[in-house]
């Protein structure tokens, strides 16, 4: 059985790479809307259970997800419930929106 010491992080550098380098590369992010509206990573999409639904039609084994949230606690606990539903490659970014942001990446803001 998977726990939460099992779940994959990434770091901001090795998802930077990803989303320039790797097309299979879908990066949720799972913040409140007002959150997600206010600031978020340019590629991110907000994470809603339609969109996640809408969006796995099309998931297939090179598929890699990456979960964001404000600090990476509650991706990791998403991507954990994801793994035990048998998803392979998934990742949590380690710290969050906050780590993309305290290291001065760029976010895009309304």
């Amino acid at each position: 059985m998977c726990t939460l010491a099992d779940v994959k992080t990434i770091n901001i550098e090795e998802l930077q790479q990803l989303l320039e380098h790797n097309p299979n590369v879908v990066l949720f992010d799972m913040r409140l809307e007002q959150e997600y509206d206010a600031a978020h990573i340019p590629e991110a999409i907000h994470l809603t259970q339609e969109n996640f639904n809408e969006e796995a039609k099309y998931f297939n084994d090179k598929t890699v997800i990456i979960l964001q949230c404000y600090r990476g606690n509650a991706s990791k606990a998403l991507a954990l419930d994801l793994m035990r539903q048998g998803v392979k490659e998934v990742y949590s970014l380690d710290g969050g929106i906050t780590a993309w942001a305290k290291a001065g990446c760029e976010l895009v803001t309304s």
